[in-house]
């Protein structure tokens, strides 16, 4: 085996762990969510091991067996503001058939009004606790009740006997409830129930899968589409740049042509002047004017002193002075 060949069968060796590794973990993550879990207890029952703080009665389990599962929940808060001729409310959903609620509670410097209530399955309202004030400031209050549901628990702090002080409230509040073990035939239901369940979920999310991998073609598509719009527009960008620095030397060369131009008209126009038009702006000339076009032309510095000179012999001949 060649050293390519084994690091080619090391590559696959380390990529089919990593796979495994991958799996087990995606296995402990989803066997350890909660929904999962509370589940598989209402399914499979409660472990071997598992043990109750409540306790039920020979005559109310039917089945003897077997311990109930417990539920523990609770509800904590270290400050919370009831206002004045205000209350504060903390409902508790019972969803066993038994429960035990223990609670306690303390208030800062003021006492409170309390009392327990509760709604049942059927929507009657009966009294667990009667209202009354408690001295809480003074020392914290702590009780527990026994509980037949399912029905929601309201534990109802009262302030509305104080018109003018806001009591500060801490509680603690611990529910524990009891569900029987199913029989065998139940648990069937129960896992049919949740398999039906999710058998629909997952034509849902199938369908949503294929949307959603139809929408990402989609926008692949698009996104193809767009970039090679792109690489054009690019193109037609450097293309065009090329042209208009062309264009521009182009241009730069048609100035310079057309100061070249002008140049030697300017020049050329005195030299299609006739004789009577030259000797007039000639005769404009002084001594300065003739010196200045010494160090421009040679050639039209000795048109002007020829000019200046024949001027000055026709004034002698006529008798007038040279101006």
């Amino acid at each position: 085996m060649t050293r390519r060949a084994k690091e080619r069968r090391m590559e696959r060796v380390h990529a089919k762990l990593r796979q495994q590794e991958e799996k087990l973990l995606r296995d402990q993550r989803l066997s350890s969510r909660p929904a999962w879990i509370q589940l598989l207890a209402a399914i499979d029952g409660p472990s071997p091991n598992s043990s109750s703080s409540l306790h039920v009665s020979s005559l109310d389990s039917p089945i003897k067996h077997k311990p109930p599962i417990v539920d523990e929940l609770q509800w904590k808060s270290s400050q919370v503001p009831i206002a004045a001729s205000g209350g504060f409310q903390l409902p508790i959903k019972l969803d066993a058939r038994k429960g035990e609620l223990h609670y306690s509670f303390s208030t800062r410097d003021y006492d409170v009004n309390f009392g327990m209530q509760m709604i049942c399955a059927d929507g009657s309202l009966i009294e667990l606790l009667d209202t009354r004030r408690y001295e809480s400031q003074k020392q914290k209050v702590e009780g527990q009740l026994s509980l037949t549901g399912p029905g929601m628990v309201l534990l109802l702090w009262d302030n509305s006997f104080s018109w003018v002080n806001t009591k500060q409230l801490a509680y603690h509040v611990e529910l524990k409830q009891e569900t029987l073990p199913v029989s065998d035939a139940e648990k069937t239901q129960l896992a049919l129930k949740a398999r039906l369940e999710r058998e629909q979920k997952l034509l849902q999310s199938e369908g949503e899968y294929d949307r959603l991998e139809t929408q990402m073609q989609t926008e692949a598509q698009t996104i193809d589409f767009l970039r090679h719009q792109i690489e054009e527009l690019q193109l037609q960008l450097r293309q065009h740049e090329e042209e208009r620095e062309t264009i521009n030397k182009k241009k730069e060369q048609v100035g310079e042509h057309i100061e070249e131009l002008c140049w030697e008209l300017q020049a050329l126009s005195w030299r299609c002047l006739d004789q009577a038009a030259l000797h007039r702006i000639l005769g404009y000339l002084g001594e300065k004017d003739l010196i200045a076009w010494s160090l421009t032309s040679k050639k039209w510095y000795e048109h002007g002193r020829a000019y200046q000179a024949s001027k000055r012999e026709t004034e002698e001949a006529n008798g007038q002075p040279a101006a």
